[in-house]
């Protein structure tokens, strides 16, 4: 039979519009590009089982649907990278919040489990710290603390409070609420500006103590 074929838009645009349709066995077919903002994202063809001939009125129905499915195509394409984007900007969050905390140590008779869920939403890094070390009297220190804020001010602010309570708990030795005293006094005379509430815990374990199957815990809470 004879066929009849008419390309709207161009033949360009069309991509493997014509061999589809042979392998189709249409016997007539119209094929359009698809280009949403300026980029080529494919062909869309219509196809007749009988031979047909174009009219200029049947190409603008063609062209313009092109346009749409395009538009469509586009959008959801810029959805997927928006959301790619966000997922990578999560991981890099979790990633610096994580690389600012250390594993809790191993401490005979005690057994240490932390659980912490990074603030990354979108590619925001909270200011969110827990902490445990030992000190000089081998000592068992804990700390969960919270800076105000959620961004990089806050995690950098996190950062330098949660080093300056470890060399402060380290070096004076005291009970909890002593040590969040003393803290309070090298925040203001570094001038660091932060505001948060921290939870301070110290954990004994003195000769007396194991022989009665004790275990001594202070604490403190400041903010």
């Amino acid at each position: 039979p004879r066929t009849d074929t008419g390309v709207a838009g161009g033949v360009g645009g069309a991509g493997g519009a014509g061999g589809c349709c042979a392998q189709a066995r249409t016997e007539a077919a119209g094929a359009g590009p698809m280009c949403g903002r300026g980029v080529w994202v494919g062909g869309l063809a219509v196809a007749f089982r009988e031979p047909h001939n174009w009219r200029p009125a049947e190409r603008q129905p063609l062209e313009a649907l092109a346009a749409l499915a395009a538009q469509a195509i586009a959008r959801v394409r810029a959805v997927d990278a928006e959301r790619i984007s966000l997922q990578a900007a999560r991981g890099m969050s979790e990633a610096l919040q994580r690389s600012l905390l250390t594993e809790p140590p191993a401490t005979e008779g005690l057994e240490i489990a932390v659980r912490y869920r990074p603030a990354a939403q979108e590619a925001q890094v909270g200011g969110d710290w827990h902490d445990a070390f030992v000190t000089p009297d081998c000592g068992l220190t804990l700390v969960i603390g919270d800076v105000a804020g959620h961004d990089r001010q806050a995690a950098a602010a996190m950062a330098t409070m949660r080093n300056l309570l470890r060399a402060t708990a380290y070096a004076v030795g005291e009970p909890p609420a002593a040590v969040l005293m003393a803290l309070e006094r090298a925040m203001h005379g570094l001038e660091v500006e932060a505001l948060a509430t921290v939870l301070l815990a110290t954990v004994e374990q003195t000769e007396a103590l194991t022989e009665q199957g004790l275990v001594r815990v202070r604490w403190s809470n400041a903010g």
